[in-house]
């Protein structure tokens, strides 16, 4: 019974709100672009001697087991972590252009101290120079894995380094439409019979099952859970 008094009321509220069709009204911030195409790897690192190595030399090393095709890899971003440079801009700050990668054994990687894994296998990516971003990718909660690839777009189109994990178009519109209906640059928006908008504070995402709530305060302090959430809701629906 409580489910349906829900489900009528927050009807009755979506009603009176203009929203906006996500798939039509945001296509244009995607600009054409397909961020599904995974063509830049995100390269976590250990200390800031790595780091100095690798922006001096212009290469990037990780174990092969970590990168499934090595030949899609066009770009390369170093990432430091709030774990080892909490006190030193932690984020996305350079990336490369790769123009070639090869497999070494680490006793083969010179610029850096020799290790344990001296016989273990690497893929070396050699860039033609790092460049700056124009804007840095912050780091906030999140911090990815030792390895990961990621879309071009998103490398220059983010602000924080969750974003550069969203997976497809659909998800970054979505992502997009969440930060504006929040920010209240418009009432909310729907996918289908779903719809999405902000009443009493909280974000309300109304299906014909039902209803799911989410605190704003939440979103704002752990976007990727709740963008997660909702991305499995409005399209991953049996």
């Amino acid at each position: 019974m409580l489910e349906i008094i829900k489900k009528l009321f927050f009807g009755f509220v979506a009603k009176r709100k203009i929203l906006f069709d996500l798939l039509v009204d945001y296509e244009d911030y995607v600009g054409g672009q397909n961020v599904s195409v995974r063509d830049t790897l995100l390269g976590s690192m250990k200390n800031a001697e790595q780091y100095d190595v690798n922006l001096k030399h212009n290469f990037y090393h990780v174990p092969v087991g970590a990168v499934d095709n090595p030949e899609e890899v066009r770009f390369v971003a170093l990432y430091r972590s709030k774990n080892f440079f909490v006190n030193d801009n932690p984020g996305v700050t350079h990336y490369g252009r790769v123009v070639s990668f090869s497999k070494v054994k680490r006793r083969d990687i010179k610029e850096l101290p020799l290790n344990f894994s001296q016989d273990n296998e690497y893929y070396r990516f050699d860039v033609a120079e790092w460049q700056t971003l124009e804007n840095p990718i912050k780091a906030r909660d999140l911090a990815p894995m030792a390895c990961y690839m990621t879309s071009f777009y998103l490398l220059n189109n983010s602000k924080f380094v969750y974003e550069l994990y969203i997976e497809d178009n659909n998800e970054l519109k979505l992502f997009l439409a969440l930060r504006d209906t929040v920010n209240r640059v418009h009432d909310g928006f729907f996918v289908g019979d779903i719809r999405v908008f902000i009443a009493f504070s909280r974000i309300i995402v109304l299906t014909p099952k039902g209803s799911s709530i989410f605190k704003i305060k939440n979103f704002k302090r752990f976007p990727a859970k709740t963008l997660t959430i909702i991305n499995g809701i409005l399209f991953n629906r049996e």
